[in-house]
């Protein structure tokens, strides 16, 4: 069936709520359940590939695989423990994305020959659940291998019951398989957590699918792997020091992390130091250096807790406090070994990355005077030979590494840190990395050599910083500082910068010729000339009474229509909007003293203004008052004036809102064309 409109809605709202990632997956299910966009089928491990984007796209290892397997089949394979995590996409329909998908998988199998089961060309569906158990009984069925019990020939046979998706959801979600990866990874039994190489692969895929790296590293936590503590400084160390936003380097450790067996952690603290260590030299934060302290620990043979145990503090003081020099030379080694092996045509990914993996630890090592904690029985003299082999193995690299016995060798958050490509910057973008106070457009002081003057820093170039002081008269001062130590001087100041006002603008807010006053001014004026008004033929209190309960005011002798006028009286203030306001005074809004609705309340303060107590009824028999206005001493007001006669005793009330609305409405019926209101219908005898 089609993915709809209306499903494709519903799944994102799915998606984008705030449930937790099983709740989502089980109405993700139920939706595509429902719609014919997924079925559950009994499919044979053989018929099955690893999706690409399993596991952030590292897919899985073949160390991994074996060593699962073997560990479910001591403990024996639970069929119902299997089926829970089992789902699987449809390979794509369409032919191009299909290679890709069949090839991804070929890649992987070169990664580990005679380990994984070979691509036979007639698999249907992805995994992206339960990978490393279908691959391992994937290889078990095609070598042959189906020994043991009845019940794991029959899954070998016949396989277990799969959730498949259609290929159609991933093209509409690309981000899909990743959700599933992540959460059905996160739960299954006899698990492989993932480790910081995979999340450092997951995140550079919800990067490349175009999510904020925010949002990357969220939706990597989803799998809860065991580094979530540290998932930041992961993530910090990609955007520093792998290649932009790109991440080639990332890629490079991830598919040389998978030569030296079981998957294993970095550990947080070493994943801390080398992100963050302070190796103290200028024009320069060795990106390709740090990328080679990862690989050679991903190298080491001593693995305690499924950390690995080779690189330690020690180390890396020692590089800083004895060979900067040497560190210099490494990290111009590397970057232009990098860039030899970016160009390598002639060889396939594997081998490339494989040689220049091997070049990196021998050179870390090296350094470190640590060779023989490495995996390989040669030592280096010196990095000239180790440079020479490099090249040597590109031209011409070894056999396979794929064998472990074989092969050799609370920070900021991060979606506050930019992608750096640093294998490409100058010494103007290393200086800002090294300086991280430095920021062009902050303001800085140098009390050492400016006291307390505040500078701006304007730019930064190859030639130095420029910081500018700009004083309140004359010509600014600019300084020039070369990059190096003497930046350090330069301290960021939050202290507000003084800044003289342009006499064209204060000119126009001079009490003179301000606007504001001007209005303030009127406004006096007109509460003046209300008050004038006002106190013009006043209604006195034997011609009108007040009422309590509820408040009111009433007639105390007879007016005839149109003789008894109620002018207003109180604050006037600016009105918002005029079209709103009821009550206006030129342009100002009237606001009437405290109404007084209990008698025995008045006092000295008290003010009784009979305008403000006439009252609204919807009663249009009880109305005998009527909202006008009328020019008094030069100044028009909103008045009452009453509309019929009234008796002493007769409420002053006016027409409710309501009742103006429905007389409005009634008036406007149209009349006949000769302007006669049309005769009343005749009563029928």
């Amino acid at each position: 069936m089609a993915l709809t409109g209306d499903v494709k809605c519903e799944a994102d709202r799915i998606l984008g709520s705030n449930d937790p990632v099983n709740q989502k997956m089980v109405l993700l299910n139920q939706l595509w359940l429902r719609n014919g966009l997924a079925s559950y089928q009994t499919v044979p491990p053989c018929k099955m590939l690893v999706h690409p984007s399993n596991r952030g796209g590292s897919m899985c290892n073949g160390f991994d695989v074996v060593a699962k397997g073997e560990k479910l089949m001591s403990q024996g394979f639970r069929q119902d423990l299997l089926e829970s995590s089992s789902v699987a996409f449809a390979l794509s329909s369409d032919l191009s994305k299909r290679e890709l998908q069949v090839k991804a998988n070929q890649k992987l199998v070169q990664q580990f020959p005679g380990v994984l089961a070979d691509v036979q060309g007639d698999e249907l569906y992805l995994t992206v659940g339960a990978s490393h158990s279908t691959s391992f009984l994937k290889a078990k069925k095609l070598a042959g291998l189906a020994s043991g019990p009845d019940s794991l020939k029959g899954i070998l046979e016949s396989g277990w019951k799969w959730l498949i998706l259609a290929s159609t959801l991933e093209e509409a979600f690309p981000s899909l398989p990743l959700l599933y990866a992540a959460a059905l990874n996160s739960s299954n039994s006899a698990q492989v957590a993932a480790t910081e190489l995979e999340c450092l692969a997951t995140i550079s895929k919800h990067i490349k699918l175009g999510k904020p790296v925010e949002q990357a590293v969220a939706d990597t936590c989803i799998g809860e792997p065991q580094c979530k503590e540290y998932i930041d400084t992961i993530a910090y160390f990609a955007k520093l020091y792998t290649g932009g936003e790109e991440m080639p380097m990332a890629d490079f450790l991830v598919a040389f992390s998978k030569q030296y067996g079981e998957s294993a952690l970095l550990g947080e603290e070493f994943m801390r130091m080398v992100t963050h260590y302070d190796f103290r030299l200028q024009g320069t934060v060795l990106p390709c250096f740090r990328v080679a302290l990862v690989a050679t620990q991903l190298s080491a043979s001593k693995v305690v807790d499924k950390v690995s145990k080779l690189l330690v503090k020690g180390d890396f003081d020692r590089l800083k406090n004895k060979c900067s020099n040497a560190l210099k030379e490494v990290e111009l080694l590397l970057h232009d070994g990098w860039k030899i092996v970016q160009k390598a045509g002639h060889l396939e990914e594997r081998k490339k990355l494989g040689v220049f993996g091997r070049y990196c630890i021998r050179l870390v090592l090296f350094l470190c005077q640590k060779q023989k904690a490495g995996r390989e029985s040669k030592p280096w003299m010196n990095m000239k030979e180790i440079t020479d082999q490099f090249a040597a193995e590109m031209l011409c690299p070894p056999g396979s590494s794929s064998s472990s016995k074989d092969a050799p060798g609370k920070e900021a958050p991060a979606s506050q840190v930019e992608f750096h490509d640093l294998l490409s910057a100058n010494e103007a973008e290393i200086a800002l990395l090294q300086h991280k106070h430095l920021k062009v457009g902050e303001h800085y002081q140098n009390a050492k050599y400016h006291g307390a003057t505040i500078f701006k820093l304007l730019d930064m170039q190859q030639s130095g910083a420029k910081f500018e002081h700009v004083p309140l008269v004359g010509s600014a001062n600019v300084q020039e500082v070369p990059l190096g130590d003497d930046l350090k001087e330069w301290r960021h100041t939050k202290k507000p910068t003084p800044a003289l006002l342009p006499p064209e603008v204060a000119e126009k807010h001079l009490g003179h010729t301000s606007t504001a006053l001007q209005d303030s001014i009127l406004l006096h004026q007109t509460q003046i000339s209300l008050h004038k008004a006002f106190i013009t033929s006043p209604v006195n209190a034997k011609a009108i009474g007040f009422v309590s309960n509820p408040p009111g005011v009433c007639s105390l002798k007879a007016f005839a229509e149109g003789a008894l006028v109620l002018k207003p009286y109180g604050t006037l203030c600016q009105a918002k909007d005029q079209e709103k306001a009821k009550f206006l005074v030129g342009n100002f809004v009237i606001s009437p003293p405290k109404i007084v609705s209990e008698f025995e309340k008045l006092d000295e303060k008290s003010v009784l203004i009979p305008f403000w107590y006439v009252k609204a009824t919807q009663d249009e028999d009880l109305v005998t008052m009527e909202l006008t206005k009328k020019t008094v001493q030069g100044i028009e007001l909103p008045v009452y004036v009453n509309c019929k006669a009234v008796q002493p005793g007769d409420l002053l009330l006016c027409a409710h809102e309501s009742l103006l609305k429905k007389q409005a409405k009634s008036s406007s019926v149209k009349r006949p064309a000769d302007g006669k209101a049309d005769p009343k219908p005749k009563k029928r005898s």
